[in-house]
């Protein structure tokens, strides 16, 4: 785990400076859109939300947070998680700065519960 990188992403999204992604995230078992009509595969998790290009653009940051643990087996075990907690924020209410600040905790959970 890359702690400076991941660092510099929690005061980023305190700054409201959150960026977005060029290309919506699609891969391992995870599909962030904001088309309600996107396709995708049984077992996919499906983030749908109208800020898709930020959760995506935090979903490439935490890959690079997290690249020495993540191969492929672990992506389709992060990847999803990462999905339910956007989704668990979205169904919650949350706004996008909350929802970041939960997917990052809980990519934090995950790497301690799978190499620690």
């Amino acid at each position: 785990m890359n702690t400076k990188l991941l660092n510099e992403l929690r005061a980023t999204i305190d700054s409201s400076k959150i960026k977005k992604a060029d290309v919506l995230f699609a891969g391992a078992k995870l599909i962030v859109t904001d088309d309600p009509s996107r396709s995708h595969h049984e077992g996919d998790v499906v983030v749908l939300s109208p800020n898709a290009s930020e959760i995506s653009w935090l979903v490439e940051e935490l890959a690079k947070v997290f690249v020495d643990e993540l191969d492929y087996l672990t992506k389709y075990d992060f990847y999803p998680i990462l999905g339910r907690t956007a989704n668990y924020g979205i169904e919650k209410e949350k706004n996008i700065e909350q929802i970041l600040h939960d997917m990052i905790d809980e990519a934090v959970r995950w790497q301690k519960r799978h190499f620690h």
